[in-house]
């Protein structure tokens, strides 16, 4: 999450420099979203993140293990099962 709005943000500074001063709008509102998440606790980008397809967890296996749509067992938490 913050590669992404570090990069909108530099990028909106560097086409606002270059290109157009408008793209400073793009800056500025990355910059408020952080200045928000950092408030509240809450992160808009971060939930948007969550939920991309790369994100997702495959199949379930038959000895339980989780891993995620990418292949990375490491990075993605197994899903709660229901005790029997």
């Amino acid at each position: 999450m913050q590669l992404i709005a570090g990069t909108m943000i530099l990028t909106g500074v560097a086409l606002g420099t270059l290109v157009n001063p408008w793209f400073l709008a793009l800056a500025a509102f990355f910059g408020a979203g952080l200045t928000f998440a950092g408030a509240t606790g809450t992160c808009g980008l971060a939930l948007v993140l969550l939920r991309m397809p790369w994100n997702r967890l495959s199949a379930m296996p038959a000895d339980g293990t989780a891993t995620c749509a990418a292949g990375a067992a490491s990075t993605c938490a197994a899903p709660a099962t229901p005790e029997k």
